[in-house]
């Protein structure tokens, strides 16, 4: 049985595809969290573990609501394989949950802020916050954020795809620090 987290946040999967014009679900399969209301964007979708990675979290510009919570749903959709040295996706009754700080350096699961976060990236079209995060471990990591503003329904971002993988060397074989490993890989 898959938990209530995974749940939510493949439920945020099915709205992006709703969002690109598919009909819309019955009510009974819509997620809690609000609709998609943002967008997530990475600066870099494939990378090595330590490298860094830039998520952009906006809404248009015109909304005059602020953030006061922040979460980072993280489910790891793939895994790497110790006996090929290889990266695979996951089926879906196999997908995890993780915790962002777990996985990630500087992208924290849940953050508040009792008066409201400033935004850190201010454009004519848009605003938002930014976090610059490191991964710790080789695998595909969907991630989906989630904003509470007061006075305002909650809101919820599209999912992004990040590949973690490692890069062969001079000779074409893939250099894994055991670091880079999950424990449950």
């Amino acid at each position: 049985m898959l938990s209530e987290t995974i749940v939510r946040t493949l439920c945020y999967v099915a709205a992006s595809v709703v969002a690109i014009g598919a009909s819309p679900p019955s009510e009974d399969v819509l997620c809690s969290g609000g609709p998609l209301a943002f967008s997530l964007r990475l600066d870099k979708s494939h990378v090595m573990p330590g490298d860094s990675v830039t998520l952009n979290e906006v809404i248009p510009h015109a909304d005059g609501a602020g953030v006061t919570s922040v979460e980072h749903h993280v489910v790891r959709i793939g895994r790497y394989d110790r006996r090929l040295n290889k990266l695979f996706n996951l089926r879906p009754s196999f997908f995890g949950i993780r915790l962002a700080d777990q996985e990630f350096d500087n992208l924290p699961s849940s953050i508040s802020a009792s008066h409201g976060f400033a935004f850190t990236l201010k454009t004519s079209e848009h605003k938002g916050l930014t976090f610059t995060f490191r991964p710790k471990h080789l695998g595909i990591y969907l991630i989906v954020a989630s904003w509470q503003r007061p006075g305002h329904p909650d809101i919820s971002s599209n999912p992004v795809v990040l590949v973690v993988e490692s890069r062969p060397d001079g000779h074409g074989r893939s250099i894994v620090k055991p670091e880079w490993i999950s424990e449950d890989d």
